[in-house]
Order: C-alpha cells, then structure tokens, then sequence
C-alpha cells in the first residue's frame, strides 16, 4: 500500500466526481469494530477505533488524529515510515528484556505472525478459486484462498458485480504507512484487489475477519478531510509518545 496510482475503471466515468463512503466490521481478538473510509479524488480518510488518518495522496502526506485526545500530527509518508519503525523497534526490545513472562509470550506470538506474512515472494504468491460462494451487501461473491510459499494464509470472498475503488486506494493508502512489508503490501496483491471488489477477508495469521458492510457512492465536502477545529498540533513523535499513556 504506498506509490498511490490513479485508477481508471470503466464504471467510474458516469461517476468522475462521485466520492465514496466505506464502512467495514473488524474481528479481532473476540472483538469488534467499525472501520469507515471516505474517498475523494485524491483525499482518504480512514476513521478506525482508536485514530483517524488523513491522506493526500497528491502529495504524499498523512495527518494522524486521536479524537479523545484532541491532538494530531502531520507528516510525510517516508517521516511517518521511518518513526513509526523505529519506536515498534525499540517498544519490541523493551517488551522482551523488562515485560513478563505474559508479556513476552505476546510479544513472541505477534513477531511470528508478523515474520510469517513477511516471508513474501512474488512468485509464491496465488490466489485460488475455490467452490465456496456466499452473498455479501446482495452481491454474490466466489471465495478464493490467498497462498503462499504453499500454504493459505487469508480466504477472501471477491464480486465481479461491483467494483468500488475506494477499497483498492484505501489498501493502497495504509500500504503507504506499513513500514514492515507483507504479502498485502505486495503490487501482486493489490493488482487482484482491482479485478473486482473484495467484500470479506479472513486473515488466518492474525485471526482477523473484516467485512464490508456498506458502500456508498456521493458527493463528500472538503470539510471532511480538514482537521476539525479544537485539536492541537504536535509533532510526530509526541503524538506517537501520547499514545502510549
């Protein structure tokens, strides 16, 4: 997700300057949550449980909001990935030599997840049809297995009735700011998010399901992807130290 291109799809000619409102449902960990995307022309906004992020994808910014806290941050794409490295570097470090024996089982388990999604050769990477259909937002969609290196790593459920793409530069906008690259930051990946539209994914590393639950084509004010008045500005890495505590 990050070189952010222009996407030309036929449908989108009788809507050039129609926006498009995503709103998904995230299960993780026994939990969930919503995910709401808004795009327009080259402004996403990502509104997820904890921050909300703002891309201008013309010039390669991201603005980062923490709504209970009232603070945000803006940077360049290339500043974000190289903090945001370093600080998961060092929190990792710290987790291992002074957390508990809980704590480092935790950490263990997410760095093997995490080094089994970035064991990534473009090569290796298929995705399979398999029989299993289901029918999603009154779309039907066929269920295709995403493989690599031999084995299903997500199970994606794909429609060719619609093509929403807002999803594929919503992927590509949080692919900008993933500083570890994994097979879903692959140009492969995102070449098939663009063959049709993928309505529900299951992640089988990180146990994740995220289905979409509503899409939306309309007109969005500017106004959405202006930072809202009463937050105050700090710098990344401050931000980033707030959210800790």
């Amino acid at each position: 997700m990050k070189l952010f291109f222009v996407l030309l799809f036929s449908f989108l000619t009788c809507h050039l300057f129609a926006g498009e409102i995503i709103k998904s449902k995230i299960k993780m960990n026994g939990e969930e949550h919503l995910w709401t995307a808004y795009i327009e022309e080259n402004w996403i906004k990502i509104m997820d449980i904890e921050d909300h992020m703002i891309f201008d994808t013309q010039r390669e910014k991201v603005t980062i909001l923490d709504p209970e806290k009232k603070i945000f941050a803006q940077a360049e794409i290339r500043e974000f990935n190289e903090l945001f490295t370093s600080l998961q570097r060092t929190a990792l470090e710290n987790a291992k030599r002074y957390g508990t024996p809980e704590e480092k089982q935790k950490i263990e388990k997410m760095v093997d997840a995490l080094m089994a999604k970035t064991q990534t050769y473009e090569e290796s990477l298929k995705f399979q049809a398999t029989k299993e259909k289901a029918e999603i937002m009154g779309h039907k969609c066929k269920a295709y297995q995403v493989i690599e290196n031999g084995y299903v790593i997500e199970i994606v459920w794909k429609t060719d009735e619609l093509h929403a793409s807002g999803i594929y530069k919503s992927a590509k906008a949080l692919a900008s700011i993933t500083p570890v690259k994994t097979y879903e930051t692959s140009e492969l990946y995102l070449q098939f998010l663009k063959d049709g539209t993928i309505l529900k994914t299951n992640d089988l590393i990180d146990e994740t399901v995220t289905t979409i639950e509503s899409y939306i084509q309309t007109k969005i004010p500017a106004s959405v992807f202006f930072v809202p008045d009463g937050f105050s500005q700090v710098s990344l890495l401050e931000y980033f130290q707030n959210s800790e505590n």
